[in-house]
């Protein structure tokens, strides 16, 4: 016979509801494309069967993959080959892609091939020892599946498309041991796999040995911009949907909190099969949800780059780190970093049982002009004071604040304080004076009998 092709939405099913022993097997030059958005699911335990990686072609385009998912009762001897498609979005060298290989038993660099336009690339993988990514140089190295890698070359426009010949299957049954602090993982499946999921079971399964929060790159951009969802992320109920799922070779972090061995893999079954077939799987959360105040801290500088700090407060969070709720800032090389101060580590999301007093430090790099902004504000009315102006701004939605910061500095620019709490005139002349030193290098300019005005003109009441 000749080729298939499924379309865009459409779903091509391998199924024998009476016998399970369905088997669709691509022989000589028989060829089944999936073309991007399309999906194949084989729900037979015997499933697909091919005799070379040029017989199923899984593509993919800008923002689309074509999906394969495979009945998770096959993991062992039945690997069907095909070519798997990634559309990069990397390029100049300098916009990054973070991806992983599709193939069950690893791959090297030099299997990788071109659809297209071909690109001179660099693949880099995680170095927990220098904390940073390391360029692979040996390109016949085989890199595990569930690896985490990045991705960049030197394509003037992006769009590159890599073809990965490989066999692929349900129920990986692979992992890797994590080290302490910042790992890198992915979806090395040709299928979606649900990110609630996951984080439900990392927090059964290592509930004090792993942050219950992923860490999702956006593709390529020119910076470190990683957007982060936590457990308590879906227990809010608002969260950005394109987090909610991993896509087919989609790259994370994650973040190891103990000294424990701790093994990194994603659960096929549980987190692809199920969820793509209508099936949760039930999971035990660490707390119930009760009424909280929250709020969005938004900071974007004049390149219109942001940063977001999450804050909750609530009596069933504690002082103390909650998993799922308090989620590490990943630190930013490129640009300035926002985050909430405390004893167990800087945070994008904070949360406790009194936010009152909790510090937020900016670390700058060579930004100097700034604009805050608040966002899914909960709650009773809460304030951030600026200590070096000693301007206290409420937050709520709408309400936008500008202030100049030195390049270059790191300082517990703010702290969250009770609506209701004006600064006295003796905290505003000391802010002032602040102010002064932290924007112009101490001056303090006195007029008009005495009066004090702070550097932009304004006067100190």
């Amino acid at each position: 016979w000749g080729s298939i092709t499924v379309e865009d939405g459409g779903t091509l099913v391998i199924d024998n509801p009476a016998e399970k022993n369905a088997k669709l097997m691509l022989m000589g030059t028989a060829v089944v494309t999936l073309e991007p958005g399309a999906k194949m699911i084989s729900k037979s335990t015997l499933g697909v069967e091919t005799a070379s990686a040029a017989n199923l072609i899984i593509s993919a385009q800008e923002g689309k993959m074509a999906q394969f998912l495979y009945h998770p009762s096959v993991n062992q001897g039945r690997h069907p080959q095909a070519t798997v498609e990634y559309h990069s979005k990397a390029k100049k060298l300098t916009a990054w892609d973070r991806f992983g290989f599709p193939d069950y038993k690893g791959m090297c660099i030099n299997q990788i091939k071109f659809k297209g336009p071909q690109a001179a690339s660099l693949i880099y993988e995680w170095n927990n020892v220098i904390n940073d990514w390391k360029v692979i140089s040996d390109h016949s190295k085989e890199i595990a599946p569930v690896t985490g890698l990045t991705l960049t070359n030197n394509s003037t426009d992006g769009g590159i498309i890599y073809q990965f010949p490989c066999e692929i299957v349900g129920n990986l049954n692979a992992s890797l041991e994590l080290e302490n602090g910042w790992n890198s993982f992915s979806n090395s499946y040709t299928a979606n796999a649900d990110v609630e999921a996951y984080l439900k079971s990392i927090i059964n399964n290592y509930f004090d040995d792993l942050s219950a929060a992923l860490y999702i790159y956006k593709n390529g951009e020119e910076s470190s911009d990683w957007d982060v969802i936590g457990l308590q992320d879906f227990k809010d109920g608002k969260y950005d949907a394109a987090l909610a799922k991993l896509d087919p070779m989609q790259a994370f972090l994650i973040k190891k909190t103990s000294k424990k061995t701790v093994m990194g893999s994603i659960n096929y079954e549980e987190q692809v099969w199920n969820p793509a077939n209508g099936i949760t799987t039930p999971a035990t959360a660490p707390r119930q949800m009760m009424d909280m105040n929250k709020v969005i801290i938004t900071l974007t500088d004049a390149q219109g780059k942001d940063v977001r700090l999450t804050i909750r407060e609530a009596a069933e969070f504690s002082a103390e780190y909650d998993n799922g709720a308090d989620i590490a800032m990943y630190e930013n090389a490129n640009r300035f970093n926002f985050y909430a101060t405390t004893d167990f580590d800087n945070q994008c999301q904070i949360a406790t049982n009194d936010i009152e007093g909790q510090v937020l430090t900016l670390a700058t790099k060579g930004e100097t002009s700034f604009t805050m902004s608040f966002s899914d504000v909960r709650g009773e009315k809460m304030a951030i004071r600026d200590n070096m102006t000693g301007d206290v701004i409420e937050m709520a939605e709408g309400v936008t604040y500008n202030f100049i910061a030195n390049a270059n500095e790191v300082s517990e620019r703010f702290t969250i304080i009770a609506a209701a709490q004006a600064p006295t005139a003796i905290q505003k002349a000391e802010a002032a004076v602040k102010a002064a030193k932290f924007i112009r290098h101490d001056q303090v300019i006195l007029q008009n009998n005495g009066r004090l005005f702070n550097v932009l003109g304004a006067e100190v009441k």
